[in-house]
């Protein structure tokens, strides 16, 4: 018989039961027709009891059907000391809700992947080195070192620049109020480069990437078109004034991109031959992104080729200017090292300043944790000891160690699972509450907070953790004192 029969007969376990009873009595009455004595025939037929269970065993998914049984009895123990149940879930209900949240904005933050085209073959352009504290984190570049940075590598990886998402007032259409939205300027190659399309209209491309000033275009986040525009089908036709400057909206993103900057979702992007004084050598504003052209290995040839171009580019920007000491230029140049970092989860600012306070909160989340775990665990032996003549019972009776300690883990399954789905409540609002804590008002802090399948997971691990971190200690030692009082 198949498993899924025997999962299926488990369903409907009284039934089978009462064929197979059916089937001892047809043989029984047949062997009776054919002239046996009854007596004779039941003795010959064997024990009925034996042979009910061996069937069903054979019908059953027995092993399961143990399981469940135990579930079952673990479920009647949490009912039965309702008052020390309650107050165990709601320790590690407490417990898991911190480690929630702060997995939900570790995750958003740090973890979780653009929803791009394989994201994990990004990569951003950084600087270490001598850098002085004035100079941008990730030292930002004039466009013209990225256009020349980007052709100098054109054979082995994709590259396009953007700025840094920024708070812009903007005016749409004939309107009267300025409201405020998030911004970023990009390259023609950006959005190509990271397999997106639009949703609405069409996305930027390369004949946006060519004339500074000459493409007043814009495209909008498709999370931005539904909650500003509530998914107006007409907003191609729609205009908005930025800075002087009237801009036409060509287009919506597909999908919940927002930009690659965690943190900081973007609203509009534009064209980066519309940011001022885009063509000055001198004037920086652009970060580089990059992603490698399939099949290529060389990746430190390219590091390499990037810093020494690099390099060059930035000593003469740098002696162009007025101020700045040769030794200075020499020791700042010379020391700067060219670094690809993988950049599958984005870049940004929020990441940085908030990556060390996040590891200590989620540090203090697991301190929690376990303290919660290990009281529970202490009540958890104390109801065990109680019941250690019970225990002697089931052993004497033939139960194994095994099935000993499994029946006391159920009760802390249940409680694991019952505190898992009170945290999944209790997570988003700590989540919330915890982001407020952590923006700082010139660093604005914007994360998707909603529960996914990430989360759920997360939750159902941390579930099976409780359990075994609860219940398996009290279970180890009740079934030790079990045995010695058999």
């Amino acid at each position: 018989m198949s498993a899924l029969s025997r999962l299926r007969n488990l369903l409907r376990r009284r039934r089978i039961a009462r064929e197979i009873d059916e089937e001892l009595e047809s043989h029984l009455a047949e062997a009776i027709e054919n002239g046996r004595d009854p007596e004779e025939a039941r003795r010959a037929l064997g024990s009925q009891l034996r042979l009910r269970e061996e069937s069903l065993d054979a019908k059953l998914a027995t092993g399961l059907e143990s399981w469940v049984s135990d579930l079952v009895f673990g479920w009647r123990q949490i009912k039965k000391h309702r008052a020390t149940s309650a107050a165990a879930t709601l320790s590690l209900a407490l417990a898991l809700g911190a480690c929630g949240a702060t997995f939900q904005i570790v995750d958003a933050l740090l973890l979780r992947p653009l929803p791009v085209a394989e994201p994990d073959q990004l990569f951003a352009v950084e600087y270490h080195g001598h850098i002085p504290d004035w100079l941008s984190v990730w030292r930002e570049n004039p466009y013209p070192t990225f256009r020349t940075l980007r052709d100098a590598v054109d054979d082995e990886a994709q590259l396009v620049a953007s700025s840094r998402t920024r708070s812009r007032e903007l005016r749409f259409d004939t309107a009267d109020a300025l409201e405020t939205a998030h911004v970023q300027y990009v390259s023609g190659g950006f959005f190509p480069m990271l397999g997106l399309d639009a949703q609405l209209g069409r996305v930027l491309g390369a004949s946006d990437d060519v004339t500074p000033g000459g493409h007043p275009v814009a495209v909008v986040s498709q999370a931005y078109w539904e909650q500003r525009f509530g998914s107006d089908p007409d907003l191609r036709s729609r205009t908005f004034n930025m800075a002087g400057t009237l801009f036409e909206i060509v287009g919506v993103v597909r999908g919940p991109f927002t930009g690659i900057e965690p943190g900081v979702p973007t609203d509009i992007f534009v064209p980066t031959m519309m940011a001022r004084n885009v063509e000055d050598p001198d004037q920086s504003g652009f970060r580089i992104l990059g992603r490698w052209r399939e099949g290529h290995v060389r990746e430190a040839a390219t590091r390499d080729r990037l810093e020494s171009l690099w390099r060059t580019l930035e000593h003469e920007r740098w002696t162009r200017l007025q101020g700045a000491p040769p030794e200075w230029i020499d020791r700042y140049v010379s020391t700067t090292r060219v670094h690809l970092k993988s950049a599958a989860g984005g870049f940004s600012t929020p990441q940085e300043t908030y990556a060390p306070a996040l590891g200590i909160l989620a540090g203090l989340a697991a301190l929690l944790f376990l303290i919660a775990c290990a009281n529970v665990s202490n009540v958890l032996l104390g109801l065990a000891t109680q019941r250690s003549r019970e225990l002697a019972l089931r052993v004497a009776i033939g139960a194994g160690r095994f099935r000993v300690i499994r029946l006391l883990v159920a009760e802390a399954w249940w409680l694991g699972i019952l505190a898992a789905g009170l945290g999944v409540a209790l997570s988003g609002w700590l989540a919330r509450w915890t982001l407020k804590l952590l923006r700082a008002a010139d660093l604005p802090l914007r994360l998707d907070l909603t529960v996914d399948a990430r989360t759920l997971l997360f939750f159902t691990v941390a579930a099976l953790a409780t359990s075994l971190l609860c219940g398996l200690g009290p279970a180890l030692h009740s079934s030790a004192v079990s045995f010695a009082s058999g």
